[in-house]
């Protein structure tokens, strides 16, 4: 597994804002699930250098995976998964390290295409640790993103769950 820390560093370090959103923000605001991935809003600018930047920790985008899960397709390189990004109109990295086997161990997520406007994510969000900076979502924020997923149909039992809780700080 590589260290996630070393990778925001240098992320902030390219000068690339970061907010955590996901369930590692819901933990930051008191909520007890556990996820083993990290989710992070970006801005839309900024895809290609954190492509670039966890391809250089050893992360990959899946380009396809089998309708039954037992196979994926990786993208071996920036330029693939790029395409693949355009290709599919992704609106997140969804970036795996992987194991001697190809098997995911690490799951870190890049979310560009908010219902939030990053600027106003950004500016709401609320610093946790500083060098590397590291921002969470408000709880307002999370509300929108996580109603937005489930109208989309999107979401799932988390989702709702997360839901509750958030309303529950209001």
């Amino acid at each position: 597994m590589t260290d996630r820390l070393a990778i925001i560093t240098r992320l902030a370090s390219s000068e690339i804002p970061l907010v955590l959103i996901g369930a590692q923000a819901l933990r930051v605001l008191g909520s007890a699930r556990e996820s083993l991935d990290i989710d992070f809003a970006i801005r839309e600018v900024d895809v290609d250098p954190v492509l670039d930047i966890l391809y250089e920790y050893g992360y990959r985008l899946p380009v396809s995976v089998s309708p039954d899960g037992s196979s994926v397709v990786w993208a071996n390189d920036v330029q693939s998964a790029s395409d693949a990004i355009l290709a599919d109109r992704r609106g997140a990295l969804n970036m795996y390290f992987l194991d001697d086997d190809k098997d995911p161990i690490d799951q870190m997520d890049f979310v560009f295409d908010n219902p939030v406007p990053f600027a106003r994510l950004f500016k709401a969000a609320r610093i946790i640790r500083t060098d590397p900076e590291i921002r969470s979502a408000s709880a307002e924020h999370l509300i929108i993103m996580k109603e937005t997923r489930l109208a989309n149909g999107e979401g799932g039992p988390n989702d709702e769950v997360d839901l509750a809780f958030l309303r529950s700080l209001s």
